[in-house]
């Protein structure tokens, strides 16, 4: 239903093409007229940018859609592929991962490119009149097939608004949108998509991982070109429509006839302008990540946020609402932005919804084999605070910001998550937090204590796609794991957690040659800190329990039978028996559990139960639990943000007993 910036026409049918993900720059915090910079508009002369991509082998789903297949990370690279920029004489091969980069591109605004890829066994691939902006980096991802395949990059065109929305097909039969999905607190991991043939496709159905998709409709709806907080203000719009639709079921088409409850969305203006085969810019992906954790709601549910392309000389804010309420003027956005207001503030002049950061914000937590708790969270300054709780005596201590030097550890970019080991200072163990930064690098940073505090210390790592989870050992060396921005598990790890020099390069974990994601959210670690065995959970394309582990090396990622759906990420822990224990929010708002004492079989983990005392469950709760396994004891302390925003906790000590309110917080 929206109108939009760029039409492309495909000359030979059957590719499809991705784009990488781009880590979050910091988010901006002014929600009125404020100085925002962005990309310029046009480039004039000649200057260096880059070109990036990589290629997959797309012959799974040339013929349509195939089921457990999540676009682009199911589909294998292409290693060995030839890549050539014949207009700029540059050709390179892509490596391991499938990559391709060039460097150092003189480009000028007048000009267009054509791209190729060849590799024994598949069609040639070509890609023309791809633009590239000087100071913007370029990113392309390319499916070959086994024909021949020739494209033509968009251009951008002005379309007119072109109607309100229609009754969702669910109304009308279908027994449920075509996922199951119903988080709204939690991002989707899939979104399925009708391809009309607009685009060139043949009318399949596809899952496309939601973040790539997001990535792949804003620089068709929104100029890659414009300030930074019009292409932010664009980014929320797009994410909130795709989920609502996730969440109601599709609309049907007016493209042939599928089953409309068997998709979401169509990749048409009808719904927004989703074209897998454009390139992708960095302005673009930066405006969705550092995005990423924003939405609207209204009356407690997302709600459709309209938008349509409008005309360049809009007003900012100027009412293209057709139902009653206001949708975005694109080209409005962009005189918005260059008036000096914010993405915030872009939004409020079109929506009178209410924004805010969804998803789990929730605490971190760790007990040592005394018995001790030590539990962390973001406050609503966005600093680190702390409390823990002393066996010996019983006593919980207030609440109190964690400082070194005088300063503050915050902004946290991310939810905490802390590791302690089996070295001591005193009477507790050392303890290292690990959080996602802000910024456009999205790094990994670190505080310590080991005796007193230390940090804020950038580590350099990443960047991150998520909230870190960490594991230390009985010899003091600490790992950690995130999700890339790519949907990937990653990791670094440090015999030396306290030097900010001793920590490896980040490394992909793959089995077989083949990663672990997409993963659909932050992953959590549960570790043997005795034998160094390693147990790694996450949420799984349509939302079941995933896991992957390491004893000795890693294992290809399997799916926890009856784990589906959850609500939140996960969150694990292990004793010193190898016994491991997965927590998770499910769809009622409770704390659910898992538990495994040979966790290397998936069919050796229970059936998921809700956790409840005397009849009665935890929820509803307001965050992701996070749970803290006794090493030595195997008693088990979950802990949440409560719905009034403080700290709660169950615990296992021969039974189950809570919730109890801490009284903490509140909670960021």
């Amino acid at each position: 239903m929206h109108g939009s910036l760029a039409r492309r026409w495909l000359t030979v049918p059957s590719a499809v093409i991705f784009l990488a993900a781009v880590s979050a720059p910091a988010l901006a915090a002014a929600d009125s007229p404020a100085s925002t910079a962005g990309p310029a508009a046009t480039t004039t002369s000649a200057a260096a940018t880059s070109f990036t991509g990589q290629v997959r082998d797309g012959r799974r789903i040339e013929h349509g859609r195939v089921t457990n297949v999540t676009v682009p990370d199911g589909l294998p690279v292409v290693r060995g592929a030839t890549v050539s920029l014949p207009g700029l004489h540059r050709t390179t091969i892509t490596n391991a991962a499938g990559q391709f980069t060039f460097r150092d591109l003189h480009v000028t605004a007048a000009a267009s490119y054509t791209l190729r890829v060849r590799e024994k066994g598949f069609g040639q691939w070509q890609e023309t009149g791809i633009k590239l902006y000087a100071g913007i980096s370029a990113q392309l991802y390319v499916e070959l097939q086994s024909n021949p395949v020739k494209l033509r990059a968009p251009k951008p065109l002005t379309q007119p608004y072109n109607g309100p929305s229609r009754t969702p097909a669910t109304a009308s039969g279908c027994a449920g949108n075509s996922s199951g999905w119903t988080s709204q607190s939690e991002q989707p991991p899939i979104i399925r998509v009708y391809m009309t043939g607009v685009h060139g496709d043949t009318g399949a159905i596809n899952d496309y991982d939601f973040s790539f998709y997001e990535q792949h409709v804003l620089p068709n709806e929104w100029e890659a070109g414009w300030d930074q907080a019009a292409l932010q203000a664009g980014s929320v719009a797009v994410r909130d429509y795709a989920w609502y639709w996730i969440l109601n079921g599709s609309k049907g088409t007016g493209y042939g006839n599928p089953n409309p409850c068997a998709y979401d969305v169509d990749d048409s203006t009808d719904y927004q302008d989703f074209d897998p085969f454009a390139p992708t810019y960095s302005s673009t992906n930066d405006a969705v990540n550092s995005t990423a954790e924003y939405l609207y709601t209204h009356d407690s549910a997302i709600p459709e946020t309209s938008f349509n392309a409008g005309d360049p000389g809009d007003a900012c804010g100027q009412d293209y609402g057709q139902s009653g309420t206001l949708d975005m003027s694109q080209n409005g956005s962009q005189n918005c932005a260059q008036a000096g207001y914010s993405w915030q503030g872009i939004l409020q002049k079109y929506y009178d919804y209410g924004l805010g950061v969804y998803g789990s914000r929730g605490p971190a937590a760790a007990v040592d084999e005394n018995g001790d708790k030590f539990v962390y969270w973001e406050n609503t300054g966005g600093g680190l605070e702390e409390a823990y709780y002393t066996a010996s005596t019983n006593r919980w201590s207030s609440p109190s910001e964690i400082t070194a030097g005088g300063n503050g550890m915050g902004p946290l970019g991310s939810p905490p998550t802390v590791a302690v080991t089996g070295q001591y200072s005193g009477s507790y163990p050392d303890q290292y937090v690990f959080w996602k930064g802000t910024g456009s690098a999205s790094k990994l940073w670190e505080a310590y204590w080991n005796g007193s505090w230390h940090g804020p210390i950038d580590l350099g790592k990443g960047p991150l796609g998520s909230a870190p989870t960490a594991a230390g050992d009985t010899a003091g060396a600490v790992d950690v794991f995130w999700k890339t921005p790519g949907g990937n598990l990653e990791e670094t790890y440090s015999s030396d957690p306290s030097s900010s020099g001793s920590w490896d390069a980040p490394q992909e974990i793959t089995a077989g040659g083949k990663g672990m994601g997409p993963l659909g959210s932050s992953p959590s670690v549960a570790a043997d800190a005795a034998t160094g065995d390693q147990y790694v959970f996450w949420k799984g394309p349509g939302g079941p329990l995933y896991y992957t582990y390491y004893n000795g090396s890693w294992h290809s990622p399997q799916e926890i039978p009856g784990s589906s759906p959850l609500a939140s990420p996960p969150s694990a822990g292990a004793d010193d028996a190898g016994n491991v224990y997965v927590f998770w929010e499910n769809t009622g708002g409770g704390v659910e559990e898992v538990y495994s004492s040979d966790p290397g079989q998936a069919s050796s983990y229970d059936a998921p139960s809700a956790i409840t005392v005397n009849g009665s469950g935890m929820g509803p709760i307001g965050s992701a639990p996070t749970v803290g396994v006794n090493p030595a004891t195997s008693g088990q302390h979950v802990f949440w943000k409560g719905t009034n925003a403080a700290l709660w906790e169950a615990e296992y000590v021969e039974g189950w007993s809570g919730p109890t309110s801490h009284g903490d917080g509140p909670l960021g």
